[in-house]
């Protein structure tokens, strides 16, 4: 099974490359948006079960102070396309 793993920043934590994107899009002229969100995805494939991919989420990929993980299926369900950029 192909899992999709998002690693976000806790709330409260202060996202330092969120704030510098936003601050990028400033800087070319346009204005309006008010928040940009940074995060890290791995999509890991393998005979896992769901709980196996969520103790890689939390115990590997996920900072547990700072950070923390959402498993979720690699296309959601009912897209017609889905944007990701590496």
């Amino acid at each position: 099974m192909l899992y999709r793993i998002e690693i976000n920043l806790k709330p409260g934590v202060p996202d330092g490359g969120g704030a510098g994107v936003r601050r990028g899009i400033e800087d070319l002229g346009m204005a309006g948006v008010t928040a940009v969100s940074v995060a890290d995805v791995y999509y890991v494939e393998g005979d896992l079960s769901p709980a196996e991919a969520e103790r890689i989420a939390a115990e590997l990929l996920a900072d547990p102070l700072t950070q923390v993980g959402r498993i979720g299926p690699a296309v959601p369900e009912g897209a017609a396309h889905v944007v990701e950029v590496a």
